[in-house]
């Protein structure tokens, strides 16, 4: 949040937070049920369950910089639905934080400036199968065709 936002956007701000976080929790909570044992086996993202409830969204941000790769490779050993937003967007969060401590502070703070959308997170590639049509269509010249200059152009 900029630091010129008003004292109500920042309420509300907060409050989107912790119920973001709260989401989270539930539905890892429901994640980490549907595995034996799955909190004494994985218990930084066990503790990660627990800060989500107690400090919404913003617990991410405080988890340690060394402990974030052990949670990811934590939550990705367990079955993530990819229709699960809340859990998609943790692990996008996750990965978000990771990227931002692996990177110089000046070049941390521009990435955040730059990209202030929750729904963005510029250390994810998309992929997806297209055909082979549809890549010639959206991408001409990487598809093997040349654009040809007309004569006497």
């Amino acid at each position: 949040m900029p630091s010129h936002a008003k004292p109500a956007e920042l309420a509300r701000a907060r409050v989107a937070d912790r119920v973001r976080g709260q989401l989270m929790q539930s539905a890892l909570k429901e994640l980490l049920d549907t595995v034996p044992r799955a909190r004494a086996a994985l218990p930084h993202l066990a503790a990660l369950e627990d800060a989500l409830g107690r400090r919404g969204a913003c617990a991410i941000g405080e988890v340690p910089p060394h402990w974030l790769a052990t949670i990811i490779r934590q939550l990705s050993s367990l079955p993530l639905r990819d229709d699960d937003p809340e859990l998609q967007d943790l692990l996008s969060r996750l990965c978000r934080a990771l990227s931002l401590h692996q990177l110089p502070p000046a070049a941390a703070q521009d990435v955040e400036e730059a990209h202030p959308s929750d729904f963005h997170d510029p250390g994810c590639l998309e992929v997806r199968e297209i055909s082979h049509s549809a890549f010639a269509e959206e991408f001409p010249t990487q598809a093997g065709r040349r654009e040809v200059p007309a004569p006497g152009a």
